[in-house]
């Protein structure tokens, strides 16, 4: 009997999966995508390893002097680690190749962030991309991010901090060579949009611009969601700026929110340090930092994402009675996970360096561990002190990534 003929044009085509629904999918345990990710990670490891080395020798700071050794693991690990915590010896008192170093550090660590989230959230997503696109889109957004710093060298005349501006910007660090202020055009103009696609990450942007080619007929339902979060979270923390923070002199109240609210959210640059701001704007300022963006970018912290799916699954619990997922699990570890590393991180702090106000303690600790690099004031810790903060932005950049790879390889279930 002969065999029916199937026409492969013709053949039913599973649909895309949809929204924070987590793949059978997702990787095994030899899938090549996963070796590479562990490859790449100590791949990192070496090169901040090496950063910090580096660092030790002359030629760092002016009149000959040297970096001391906590002091150039803090910078290293606050490079790659896409942190950026502004210091009293920090990247803009350093000689260019220190700055160089740095830059390196800062464009190595935005690339790792960028690839190795891009291939979780890829799995996550069901976005219908190779793995090989997602890596070339990763050194792509770095080469452009690149390129428009150059373009306009950041007010400064120089084309070096152009560069290392919007490298640092699309890494969503806080680290500058020169320090914008909150009337700086270029602020708006290159850092912000910058800032937010890195943070969004490879993923959005490749569904997004499938979309615009009508490639696809709708956005997947996690860059939607990352998209609508992200735009509420600016525009509530716009808000409140507008109604809490003071008025200054010669910049508009609207204009001044709006710079605020978007870094506050990202990179967390020193526009304006907490001290400007009453108490309250601090503690708001310093969750929403904690916060970030949808994991899978150059933003770590909690991720508005996960709390995305601890809600939907909370809420489908309650309406119809669905059991937790695994994924709400999974989210719900992260966040205590994320949560105890910033209790840990302070109480270190408070024994280390008893002269600090604790609440300042408190957001250098939050800070850490989310990568936000946002502090009420150039972070003046030295000795040990340095190696807990070192060591909690090195862990938070890495538990964010565990985190999404666990969910790339959870069984499929709709959450």
């Amino acid at each position: 009997m002969p065999r029916p003929h199937r026409n492969i044009e013709t053949a039913a085509v599973p649909p895309a999966p949809t929204a924070l629904e987590y793949h059978p999918g997702g990787p095994a345990p030899r899938d090549p995508a996963v070796v590479f990710s562990l490859i790449l990670g100590w791949a990192w490891m070496m090169v901040t390893l090496g950063g910090a080395v580096a660092l030790l020798g002359g030629g760092v700071l002016p009149g000959g002097t040297f970096l001391s050794v906590p002091r150039s693991v803090f910078q290293a690990v606050s490079a790659a680690t896409l942190t950026g915590f502004p210091a009293a010896t920090g990247v803009d008192t350093f000689l260019p190749y220190g700055r160089g170093v740095v830059f390196f550090l800062i464009a190595v660590g935005t690339l790792f962030s960028l690839v190795l989230g891009g291939l979780a959230c890829k799995r996550i997503s069901g976005v219908r991309v190779s793995d090989g696109t997602v890596v070339l889109t990763a050194g792509a957004m770095l080469g452009v991010a690149a390129l428009v710093g150059a373009s306009d060298p950041f007010s400064t005349g120089s084309v070096f901090s152009g560069v290392f501006s919007a490298v640092a910007a699309l890494g969503n660090s806080a680290a500058f060579v020169h320090l914008p202020t909150i009337t700086d055009f270029s602020l708006i103009q290159l850092l912000v949009p910058l800032s937010w696609v890195g943070g969004l990450g490879v993923v959005v942007v490749l569904d997004v611009g499938q979309r615009l080619l009508r490639r696809t007929n709708r956005l997947t339902d996690f860059s939607r969601a990352a998209l609508v979060l992200t735009a509420g979270v600016f525009i509530v923390l716009a808000a409140i700026f507008y109604l809490i923070r003071p008025a200054t002199g010669g910049v508009s109240p609207v204009l001044s929110a709006i710079v605020l609210s978007a870094v506050t959210s990202t990179t967390g640059t020193p526009v304006e340090y907490a001290t400007q701001w009453s108490r309250p704007l601090q503690v708001v300022a310093t969750l929403f930092s904690a916060t970030g963006f949808a994991l899978g970018g150059t933003s770590a912290g909690v991720g508005l994402t996960t709390l995305a799916i601890i809600a939907n699954s909370l809420w489908g619990g309650l309406r119809n009675g669905t059991p937790p997922t695994r994924a709400f699990y999974l989210s719900v570890r992260y966040v205590l996970l994320f949560l105890g590393l910033t209790l840990a991180t302070w109480l270190l702090l408070l024994s280390s360096e008893p002269q600090i106000q604790a609440d300042r303690l408190l957001t250098i600790s939050s800070s850490a561990a989310a990568n936000s690099g946002m502090t009420h004031d150039p972070v003046s810790i030295v000795g040990r002190g340095l190696f807990i903060l070192a060591a909690a932005m090195f862990a938070g950049r890495a538990l964010s990534l565990l985190y999404l790879w666990q969910l790339a390889t959870t069984p499929r279930q709709r959450d």
